[in-house]
């Protein structure tokens, strides 16, 4: 797939319950080992909340249960964005919009709102993982990413600590966290993700795939570094926030080895399920 320039968002299920689609969504993370659905860091968190509790730790519990919904929303939100390219896509060759054209429509605002609904929930899961890490690493009281890496003594040699340099150095093109917080407090407080770029419109051509085989795609570009515009130069906005979700969920996981718990997962048969002859009554009905 990439040899051909492409590149995967995820995979969706999708189960038809009386009549009625249920779409399950399994983000792509290439940073992750995934193997089965109970591997992905949100389902790590979930199975480590539900060993916090079984031990009586319900803070550590509650904030493991945080972080696992601020991830799946933050991956919800990457599937959002891909739908609405995809809206896009089909729209631009229903109309026959010719290639290298940029063009916008009523739907633009959608792809806007799932952008900033993103960014959004990605920075809700950073700023979760910060207190967990200032819980259980650092031994620091903290409210957000920000609060943590104010309050916290250095840690030489920790892998945290260590990535926690990395992800934030404004200057390095790894700086992912420090990046996605600044695209997150631009969209927040100066400008709407649609007037980052030179024009709020949707550019659609045709990649040459081989010599024999044309593929229609669209982008939405954005300035590729939110601390310096001025140079210019841009990138499509679901391939970024693509890499930044891989990026949140492999920091996501990596925090997962410093929990003082394992993750363990909840099986319900008959011999945990209370009066189930009675539900199997109330189901029929």
């Amino acid at each position: 797939m990439h040899s051909l320039g492409l590149f995967r968002i995820g995979d969706e299920e999708v189960l038809v319950t009386n009549g009625l689609p249920l779409r399950i969504w399994h983000p792509d993370c290439p940073s992750v080992a995934i193997a089965s659905w109970t591997e992905s860091p949100s389902s790590r968190w979930q199975g480590i909340a539900c060993s916090a509790r079984e031990a009586g730790d319900k803070k550590t519990a509650d904030l493991s249960q945080h972080i696992s919904f601020a991830l799946t929303a933050a991956s919800l939100r990457l599937r959002d964005i891909s739908d609405s390219y995809a809206f896009q896509l089909e729209y631009a060759l229903a109309n026959g919009i010719l290639g290298n054209q940029k063009f916008a429509n009523l739907e633009i605002l959608t792809l806007f709102l799932c952008c900033h609904s993103f960014l959004v929930e990605a920075c809700s899961a950073r700023d979760y993982l910060g207190k967990f890490l200032g819980q259980h690493v650092y031994g620091v009281v903290a409210n957000s990413m920000a609060n943590l890496l104010k309050r916290k003594s250095p840690l030489p040699g920790h892998p945290i600590e260590m990535l926690l340099t990395q992800a934030n150095d404004k200057a390095s093109p790894d700086g992912w966290m420090t990046r996605l917080t600044e695209y997150r407090n631009i969209i927040t407080h100066r400008a709407p993700i649609g007037y980052l770029g030179p024009h709020p419109r949707i550019t659609f051509n045709m990649m040459q795939v081989n010599a024999n085989f044309l593929l229609p795609e669209i982008t939405f570009e954005v300035p590729d570094n939110p601390f310096d515009k001025s140079t210019g130069s841009l990138c499509d906005a679901l391939q970024l926030f693509h890499s930044h979700h891989d990026m949140l969920m492999r920091f996501a996981d990596m925090v997962t080895a410093h929990s003082p718990y394992s993750p363990t997962y909840r099986s319900f048969d008959e011999s945990n399920i209370i009066e189930i002859e009675m539900l199997r009554v109330q189901d029929v009905r």
